[in-house]
């Protein structure tokens, strides 16, 4: 469950679960920040052509964006190359007709996270890849950004809250926990629940959004998402999803979905499928537990789990831009042996309202970052 009352149990296995969910999506996003080791002979793509080279890349490791990568070549003279493609991040940036050659990559307008950097070789119709990876990192240090309370709300104490929305007065909040998962409507003002729909028992519930008339919501680890009528809940459809859910937003074209480690899942709105993967860096390395999310003004706001932390992301390249930490927002005095992570942001458009509470608190904040 995630529930920090399971505190040393679940950092341990959380541990293992993402070690294991970091190989596999590395298999699609080339990511880690260590071994980044120069390796002077590739031969790990079998093909038809028998040649041995060198193919090196020469840079900071990891690498960062801005910073130029040089790619050095060098083939034996024993065999007649033809051609030399070399490609970046799948898009091919230079040919050269000779054995040997160097080259410098620039990164300037490049997004962090994985890069695969190759050499398509061609000699007599035939041909051999040589590839490296490399990782690059944001060049940006995240700005520390402070926060003023400009109001207090009371909220529900026991609502473990999971997701977050506010559009045309109400407050919509979708609540976790195994047989306690609910979606509700709220009172800003009062903390009312105005009106409350249970989620199945079998369905942890997480992060819910917002599109037109309809709120979509995901869960932890049921693979499914429910698509309800923003008016009454009814549950209109469902889709799926291959990984673990844990934050949603939308930004007006598309869906933005987390599931705790550093990459945020880029959907389609209609079909639900993924049509991109965002890794997620600052200037040191990934930032894993994204959690719950909100789309503010062109930048997404994600909750860190088990911290009191949000980070303020540019969707466009991944990188972390600020910070805010939120630590000792809820006065102790306030505090039971219920109170759990600060956990829900939620933005009111029309007003330029930003709303900020945690898992079973007694008070969400209306907050202005400075």
């Amino acid at each position: 469950m995630k529930n920090t009352k399971l505190l040393p149990i679940f950092l341990f296995l959380l541990i293992i679960v993402f070690n294991c969910k970091e190989n596999k999506q590395n298999n699609n996003n080339i990511d880690t920040v260590q071994n980044f080791e120069d390796t002077n002979i590739v031969n790990n793509i079998s093909e038809t052509l028998d040649i041995v080279a060198k193919f090196i890349i020469t840079s900071e490791k990891p690498g960062v964006c801005g910073k130029n990568i040089k790619v050095s070549f060098d083939a034996s003279d024993s065999i007649k190359i033809d051609s030399i493609e070399i490609y970046f991040d799948e898009k091919k940036i230079n040919s050269f007709f000779s054995n040997t050659f160097e080259l410098e990559i620039t990164t300037e307008n490049e997004t962090v996270g994985g890069k695969k950097i190759y050499a398509k070789v061609y000699s007599d119709n035939k041909f051999k890849t040589f590839e490296q990876n490399i990782v690059l990192l944001s060049d940006i240090i995240p700005q520390k950004l402070k926060y003023k309370v400009i109001k207090e709300y009371p909220h529900d104490v026991n609502a473990y809250t999971q997701g977050l929305v506010y559009e045309d007065g109400i407050l919509y909040e979708a609540t976790g926990l195994d047989t306690k998962s609910s979606l509700r409507k709220v009172d800003l003002n009062t903390g009312e629940v105005l009106f409350s729909f249970t989620i199945p028992n079998n369905f942890f519930g997480e992060g819910i959004t917002i599109v037109n008339e309809k709120i979509i919501q995901i869960t932890w680890q049921n693979n499914t998402g429910f698509v309800y009528d923003k008016k009454n809940f009814q549950v209109l459809a469902e889709f799926n999803y291959n990984t673990e859910g844990w934050g949603l937003t939308f930004d007006g074209e598309f869906l933005y979905m987390t599931d705790g480690s550093h990459i945020i899942y880029v959907l389609d709105p209609n079909t639900y499928s993924v049509v991109k993967q965002i890794p997620v860096l600052d200037n040191k390395d990934r930032v894993f537990y994204l959690n719950e999310l909100e789309y503010i003004n062109g930048f997404i706001y994600a909750n860190i789990y088990l911290t009191e932390q949000i980070v303020k992301i540019d969707p466009k390249t991944g990188k972390v831009v600020a910070t805010i930490d939120f630590t000792g927002l809820l006065p102790d005095a306030l505090k039971t042996e219920d109170t759990d992570v600060l956990n829900g942001i939620a933005f009111d458009k029309k007003n330029n309202r930003i709303f900020v509470t945690g898992k079973n608190w007694p008070k969400l904040y209306e907050v202005v970052f400075l």
